[in-house]
């Protein structure tokens, strides 16, 4: 979604936003542990302020065209998370540069190919910890990862080395 960076508020709306962000500074100063649900929803009042300043004719969604490639290299990438892609092949798919494809992937899904593809794999080896009996090889190997790198991966995205998490699993 792409939205414009400045819009032009009525009188009584600018007076709204500018009450909103004065108790916004009050709460980030002065607030108690309650405080950061009050910002977050001050926050949210400040969005919808402006995003009903900007109109919905301002506000240019992603085109069809673009969220049909979008999704059909989506359900490739779901669909062989065993395998080990590589930007280059994922941007062949859509006949695109791998760079302007890391871009385009980027802008739609709010991080790289590469961070997707990791952030699946961890999931599916999640599953695959908690709903079979493979070793933690095994399942590094069944989403196309060498052990030492799945390991660290899994650590980085969890907090917990696979091995561990196998072991209380099995323990629980």
């Amino acid at each position: 979604m792409r939205i414009p960076h400045v819009v032009t508020m009525s009188p009584s709306v600018f007076e709204e936003a500018v009450e909103r962000f004065q108790r916004l500074k009050k709460e980030h100063y002065d607030g108690d542990w309650t405080a950061v649900l009050r910002k977050q929803a001050l926050l949210m009042e400040l969005l919808s302020l402006y995003l009903g300043e900007a109109g919905p004719e301002s506000i240019i969604l992603p085109s069809s065209q673009a969220m049909d490639k979008l999704n059909l290299v989506l359900q490739y990438m779901n669909g062989h998370l065993t395998e080990r892609l590589s930007v280059q092949q994922l941007a062949d798919r859509l006949h695109l540069h791998p760079n302007y494809f890391i871009t385009f992937f980027r802008e739609h899904i709010g991080e790289s190919p590469v961070q997707y593809m990791n952030r699946m794999k961890v999931e599916r080896a999640k599953k695959l910890l908690l709903t079979s009996h493979l070793s933690v090889t095994e399942i590094a190997e069944a989403v196309g990862l060498d052990v030492y790198y799945f390991s660290r991966l899994f650590k980085n995205s969890t907090g917990f080395n696979p091995t561990c998490s196998k072991r209380h699993i099995k323990m629980k």
